[in-house]
């Protein structure tokens, strides 16, 4: 693999990490109904990135460089948008903080 891939992926994992450890900083008070937002947000985004990954099977891979015998995807969920599994974590990021 080449060394941009080795590179996104890196970047990929530190803003994992980052997202695990948002919930450690200090929190302001949240009304009830922007808390029950959050959380449908983050179930919503959980559902988007689990479609995205049983869409792809076998076809997935952490790299930016595709796997030898994996397959455009164009079903599923792939039908509504290219990138559901960076969607979705995205909308768990944004649920994960309300």
């Amino acid at each position: 693999m080449e060394k941009r891939g080795h590179l996104w992926f890196v970047v990929q994992a530190i803003l994992f990490c980052a997202m695990l450890l948002a919930p450690l900083l200090e929190r302001r008070a949240c009304p009830v109904l922007l808390r029950a937002v959050g959380v449908i947000t983050l179930i919503g985004g959980v559902i988007v990135a689990l479609l995205g990954y049983r869409t792809l099977g076998r076809s997935h891979s952490p790299w930016t460089t595709p796997i030898a015998d994996g397959q455009l995807v164009t079903t599923g969920v792939y039908q509504c948008m290219r990138h559901p599994i960076y969607a979705g974590w995205l909308l768990v990021a944004l649920g994960w903080r309300s």
